[in-house]
């Protein structure tokens, strides 16, 4: 984990990162034993996620989505709860993640499932 301590206004090649203040950015990996998941939570700030192996289903709120190696998800703070499955009975999936949060907020706030 580290801190970017300023503000930060970027603007360049289609991309556009604009912080208020400081935030924390920490990268890590989630491994998904077959028929795995990661229970249902929603994460502070943004959250870019990039398949390394196998393939996971990522559900926010009653929607799905498949996704596979080499494809990348993100999430963020004002969408509706969410998981993310191993779809697999055989074959353990992982994916990497790069989270910008508040400084010294938790990872994820556990959630409820939604009603679908």
């Amino acid at each position: 984990m580290g801190t970017l301590t300023k503000a930060q206004r970027i603007n360049t090649d289609g991309v556009k990162l604009h912080t208020r203040g400081p935030v924390e950015v920490s990268t890590f990996t989630v491994t998904l034993a077959p028929r795995g998941f990661t229970g249902w939570h929603q994460h502070p700030g943004l959250l870019l996620a990039t398949v390394q192996a196998g393939a996971v289903v990522r559900q926010v709120g009653c929607r799905s989505r498949k996704y596979r190696v080499g494809e990348t998800f993100t999430e963020h703070g004002r969408e509706r709860t969410g998981q993310v499955t191993n779809p697999s009975t055989t074959e353990t999936a992982s994916f990497s993640v790069t989270q910008i949060a508040p400084p010294g907020t938790p990872r994820r706030h556990e959630t409820a499932p939604p009603e679908c």
